[in-house]
């Protein structure tokens, strides 16, 4: 069986993200949400799940993943999308509905292969 790389919740489903916060703090896997929206998604990448010493993981190897989270805003972007990539926490909005799952796989496996 293939691992979830991420959950679908609307802003409304607190329920599935905490569960899927609890998941990935468990595990110590990246916490990547896809928020479907009518057309877009919101794609974001947060680290307070993991212990402080994958966080440090992460931020040495920030560099890398950096530029992986900007490829991927650069490729599925629309000009009216927004981003905030920031050490340890990547938000990409307004991703076509139909990219977003693509977006969500690509930055866990970005961030798992450090962990």
């Amino acid at each position: 069986m293939d691992q979830e790389k991420f959950v679908i919740a609307k802003r409304d489903e607190a329920h599935k993200n905490n569960a899927w916060f609890k998941h990935c703090e468990k595990e110590q896997i990246p916490y990547v949400v896809v928020e479907p929206r009518v057309k877009y998604a919101l794609v974001y990448f947060d680290y307070t799940n993991l212990t402080k010493s994958n966080e440090q993981i992460l931020l040495d190897n920030w560099e890398s993943i950096n530029k992986i989270a900007v490829d991927l805003y650069d490729q599925y972007s629309i000009k009216r999308s927004l981003s905030s990539i920031k050490k340890l926490a990547i938000n990409i909005n307004d991703v076509p509905i139909h990219n977003a799952p693509t977006v969500a796989e690509s930055i866990f496996d970005a961030i798992r292969r450090f962990l």
